[in-house]
């Protein structure tokens, strides 16, 4: 190898196989969802990344993204979004496409959240959420509220501190489009810590409050009616019994009753049993504690691994850990488990980013090394001197020498593709490439590898026989040696096999620099590629070229160049 031929090719390792760190073991932490799907968030075991997954209706678990910076410390489902906030306020959303918004920080310390539907002039799901502030929030009449309206702006004081330096305040935002809104708030008593969860029920939103000092209590309720502007601090309170509770792990909205899942012990040692009432808004009572049950029989958790509690649609979702397996299950109105899924292996079944790329990473290096090999045991017997054509030997066009090489791999990606390609149409394609977080399909990976390992085979073989593939015979291209002599097997091999390390293999980050590997072949003097540089070949005009067998051709003729 000379200096010539060894800088373009230590430019395609350094630039085509990334260092990847190896992935940690994972926990998870989030559980959350709606009518649209259930989101499962998992981080590592560091803390400083997490992936999320998520089930629709009807379906298996999917990926959604992976590999995202950060620890999220609370969420919600809101429409096809998962909202995420992180400690210290920041927010993020994800979409059940993949995308990916860091959106403005929450104003305060979040007590809770919950999905409304077309709320006040909003129409489609927005966020509601409780924050804590040491401060009154500035509450603004909507442009489009009545001049009339009943109720009363604030002053213009509103920002200001309590008055007794023991209150605070609970305040009410409203968040949409990335953006946070005020909408009401409660002065509170600053030591006052209770448990808080927020529902949304025909038309109101309900705020349940437990005592976390007390074990068994009634809860507090009161409601608020989901308007766009209204004074502060009218919440009306829910009246009707109340019944005593244990302590709670959700409040829930399903088919517009509230739903509330405590915790209660069981009668042997640390277990604990689950119960679910629901309050139905139209009646204004709370209905008998039911236990969740599963054939026939009360199911009991140990207290220190308590499910994490969602929805799916109109079913309660439940997630634990259960002798070092994440199970997740479904539970109807009735409190009632049918049957429970290991999810632990169904999303170690899941195709994991870090893993898929790792393989085009060993993928990437085996070529290397074949690469290495050729260039060594194939070494040329000459004396390395600059690449040149004969005179009046012309460079092949590179639009054609383009349209060439999309005909030649057309042929291998559609088969490799009905082989292990799952369906997909372009925009998912595109959106899949243009989004560094989404995990490609598996089969896509197969098919890409095994679609370039044909192509490559191929563009050997029609090369060295008859200097040309069919796309540049159709083109009337040809590739030739230094001189213009026909290429050896040295030659076309390293020409054809360094086409996989130019190209991006379904990594985003790579496709900047194969942006940069098309100009070179514009601002070379005989449109080489960075692989025909390191090959000592060029593609040129074969209009004056007979297309002729080595057979043909004698061992002197051979060195003869091709003009």
């Amino acid at each position: 190898m000379n200096l010539r031929t060894a800088i373009p090719f230590l430019l395609l390792v350094a630039v085509s196989c990334p260092v990847r760190g190896g992935g940690a073991e994972s926990n998870w932490t989030l559980l959350r969802g709606n009518d649209q799907a259930v989101w499962l968030v998992r981080t590592g075991e560091d803390g400083g990344s997490f992936d999320v997954f998520a089930r629709k209706i009807g379906r298996d678990w999917e990926p959604v993204v992976t590999q995202l910076t950060g620890k999220p410390v609370a969420g919600v489902a809101v429409g096809k979004q998962l909202h995420l906030i992180y400690s210290g306020g920041q927010h993020s959303i994800v979409g059940l496409d993949g995308t990916y918004i860091v959106a403005r920080n929450a104003p305060g310390e979040i007590l809770a959240l919950c999905e409304a539907v077309d709320f006040g002039e909003t129409k489609g799901p927005v966020l509601l959420a409780m924050l804590l502030r040491n401060t009154r929030p500035k509450i603004q009449r909507p442009s489009s509220a009545p001049a009339t309206s009943t109720t009363t702006a604030l002053p213009e004081t509103a920002s200001k501190k309590p008055s007794a330096p023991h209150e605070a305040y609970h305040c009410l935002y409203r968040g949409a489009g990335g953006q946070w809104r005020a909408l009401s708030f409660q002065p509170v008593p600053r030591a006052d810590r209770k448990s808080l969860f927020l529902a949304v029920a025909k038309g109101n939103l309900y705020q349940f409050t437990f005592n976390a000092a007390q074990k068994e209590i009634p809860p507090s309720a009161s409601t608020w009616e989901m308007r766009e502007y209204m004074a502060p601090s009218t919440w009306v309170p829910v009246t009707g019994q109340k019944p005593t509770l244990s302590k709670p792990l959700a409040v829930l909205t399903v088919s517009d009753r509230v739903f509330i899942v405590t915790s209660a012990p069981a009668s042997e040692g640390n277990a604990r049993q689950l119960h679910v009432l629901h309050y139905d808004p139209g009646r204004g009572e709370f209905s008998k504690p039911q236990p969740i049950r599963r054939n026939g029989e009360t199911m009991t958790w140990s207290g220190d691994a308590l499910p994490q509690i969602s929805r799916l649609g109109d079913q309660l979702a439940l997630m634990w850990v259960d002798g070092g397996e994440l199970r997740f299950a479904l539970c109807g109105p009735a409190a009632v488990i049918q049957s429970t899924e290991n999810l632990s292996k169904i999303l170690h079944a899941i195709p994991d980013k870090e893993r898929l790329f790792k393989l085009l990473d060993y993928f990437r290096w085996g070529v290397i090394i074949v690469v290495v090999l050729t260039m060594v045991l194939l070494r040329p017997r000459t004396a390395p001197k600059p690449f040149v054509l004969p005179k009046g030997m012309r460079p092949g066009n590179l639009l054609k020498r383009a349209v060439a090489a999309f005909l030649d791999y057309l042929p291998f990606s559609a088969l490799a593709s009905s082989l292990f390609m799952p369906p997909m149409n372009w925009d998912e394609l595109k959106h899949l490439l243009s989004n560094p977080g989404v995990v490609p399909p598996e089969g896509l990976l197969y098919a890409t590898i095994l679609s370039l390992g044909l192509y490559v085979l191929y563009g050997i073989v029609m090369e060295l026989r008859f200097g040309a593939t069919l796309g540049k015979m159709l083109f009337r291209l040809r590739v030739v040696g230094d001189e213009g002599v026909r290429p050896k097997l040295r030659e076309v091999a390293l020409r054809n096999l360094l086409k996989i390390i130019e190209l991006p293999l379904l990594d985003p980050a790579a496709f900047w620099f194969f942006g940069i590997f098309l100009l070179i072949p514009i601002i070379t003097r005989y449109h080489q590629r960075l692989g025909d540089m390191v090959a000592r070949t060029a593609v040129v005009d074969s209009a004056a070229i007979p297309l002729e067998s080595d057979e043909s051709h004698s061992p002197e003729e051979k060195k003869k160049p091709l003009t």
